[in-house]
């Protein structure tokens, strides 16, 4: 993540817009490196609110969607995800019925 805040740093300097291949590899292979230790790591509920900070600065809202679902499976007691995913619907999707299930059902 050290190394794709580095790379937008030094295309802020250097003026560069275009969107580059590296850009969308970089932020793939973090992806991948947090879809490998969610698998080893299941509990670990930092993890998975560190993977979906991820997500929203990168802008990947469908992995968001599934990655959240999937912590809300492994961690149903946790508040703070139910919210997190109903500020979701409410904020990126625009479907104030689907949060409201969701926070019905946290």
């Amino acid at each position: 993540m050290n190394l794709d805040q580095l790379r937008a740093i030094r295309k802020d300097k250097l003026k560069i817009k275009q969107i580059c291949a590296g850009d969308r590899l970089s932020k793939q292979h973090v992806h991948f490196i947090f879809e490998r230790a969610i698998q080893h790591f299941k509990g670990d509920l930092m993890l998975w609110i560190q993977y979906l900070d991820f997500c929203e600065k990168t802008g990947a809202k469908k992995i968001f969607s599934k990655i959240i679902a999937r912590a809300l499976q492994i961690h149903p007691r946790e508040s703070g995800l139910w919210i997190r995913a109903a500020a979701f619907e409410v904020e990126s999707e625009v479907n104030l019925p689907s949060a409201r299930i969701l926070l019905q059902r946290g």
